[in-house]
C-alpha cells in the first residue's frame, strides 16, 4: 500500500521512516525547517510558563467561560490521541511487547503517559532551531539505516511522489507536527529495539581472532568443541533479529540478505541513545483537553483510522 499524504498515518517503524525521509524531500533544509517550527508551535503551548500566558489571557476575555469538554471541537488534540493508539498499538506486538522498550513504554501508556513539563523543555529548549536541528539529525540517520540495509531494487517507500511537505502539511502544519509526536514513541521503540537486537546478534558472532583459530584448528584436523554451541547461539540471535524487523514491517524481500548484527548495528549508529531521548521525551507528553480546545481553531485533516495488530 503506497500513501498519497503525509497525513496517513504510519503503522509501523519501516513506514515512520519513509514518512520522515518524505517529509524532507527535495528541499530538507527548507522543509525540516517548516517542520521543526510546526511541532515546536504544537508542543510549546504545553510548556508551564506558556499555559500560564493564555489561561490568564483567555480569563481576561472570558474564553474560560464556555464550556469545556467537548472533543469535536479539538480535531488536532483527537488526532494526537487516535495516532498514540497506533503507536500503542503497534507496541502491542507480541514480537516486542515482552522486550524493552516496549514494555515500558506499554506501561507509560496504560498511565495515561504525563511526563514533566521540564523534562519536555529541555528537549525543545527555546526556539524552534532548536526542535529543527534534532529533526534533521533524526531524519539523516534513519535515512542512513535504510540505505544501509534496504534491497537496491526491491525497497519502497510507503508514501508516494504526492507526499510532500507542500502538498500535506503547508496549510495545516499542526496535522503534520500531531503525526510526527505521535508516532515518536513508536520511532523510538523500533529504533532501540533494533539496537537491542542487533548488539545481541553481533555478541554471538565469532570474533576474527576466534575465526583464525578455527580455521587453524581445521587446517591441522582438530574440532572446536565449541563450535556447535556458537553456532546454535548464533543463529538464535540471527533468528530474533530477524523477527524483529519484520515486526518494524522490513519484510526479507526488501532488505539485503544475510545482515549481521554488527552490521545493522553499524547503520544505527548515527541514532546515538542522546539522540534518540528526544524522542521519548515527545513519547512521554501529553497535551491537555484545555490546550486541545484552544488550538482548535484550525481544521485537522489528519487521516487516522482504528488500528490494532493481529496477535
Amino acid at each position: 500500500m503506497v500513501y498519497n499524504s503525509l497525513t496517513d498515518i504510519p503503522r509501523n517503524l519501516k513506514e515512520g521512516i519513509d514518512w520522515l525521509i518524505a517529509l524532507k524531500g527535495t528541499d530538507g533544509e527548507k522543509n525540516l525547517a517548516a517542520m521543526g517550527a510546526a511541532v515546536y508551535n504544537f508542543l510549546a503551548p504545553c510548556l508551564p510558563e506558556r499555559v500560564a500566558e493564555e489561561v490568564v489571557g483567555d480569563a481576561a476575555k472570558g474564553v474560560l467561560n464556555n464550556p469545556v469538554g467537548n472533543p469535536a471541537d479539538s480535531k488536532p488534540f483527537l488526532a494526537l490521541e487516535h495516532i498514540k493508539l497506533i503507536s500503542m498499538g503497534y507496541m502491542w506486538q507480541k514480537e516486542l511487547r515482552e522486550l524493552w522498550p516496549a514494555n515500558v513504554m506499554l506501561k507509560l501508556f496504560i498511565k495515561f503517559i504525563d511526563k514533566k513539563p521540564s523534562e519536555l523543555a529541555n528537549t525543545i529548549k527555546d526556539n524552534p532551531e532548536t526542535v529543527t536541528e534534532k529533526l534533521g539529525k533524526i531524519v539523516n540517520g534513519c535515512e542512513k539505516f535504510v540505505s544501509d540495509i534496504k534491497h537496491p531494487e526491491q525497497y519502497k517507500s510507503a508514501y508516494g511522489k504526492n507526499a510532500t511537505w507542500v502538498k500535506s502539511c503547508s496549510q495545516n502544519p499542526e496535522d503534520c507536527a500531531a503525526v510526527f509526536v505521535g508516532i515518536a514513541p513508536m520511532l523510538y521503540v523500533g529504533l532501540e529495539s533494533l539496537r537491542d537486537a542487533s548488539q545481541d546478534a553481533k555478541k554471538a558472532e565469532p570474533s576474527e581472532a576466534g575465526e583464525n583459530f578455527r580455521k587453524v584448528l581445521k587446517a591441522v584436523g582438530l574440532k572446536d568443541r565449541g563450535s556447535s554451541n556458537d553456532s546454535s547461539d548464533l543463529d538464535e540471535a540471527q533468528n530474533r533479529l530477524g523477527e524483529v524487523l519484520q515486526a518494524m514491517g522490513y519484510e526479507q524481500r526488501r532488505i539485503r540478505d544475510s545482515m549481521r548484527g554488527s552490521y545493522v548495528l553499524q547503520s544505527l549508529s548515527v541514532l546515538d541513545h542522546d539522540l534518540l531521548n528526544s524522542l521519548y521525551d515527545i513519547s512521554g507528553f501529553d497535551v491537555t483537553i484545555e490546550w486541545g480546545l484552544r488550538k482548535s481553531k484550525s481544521k485537522s485533516t489528519t487521516n487516522v483510522s482504528a488500528y490494532w495488530p493481529a496477535l
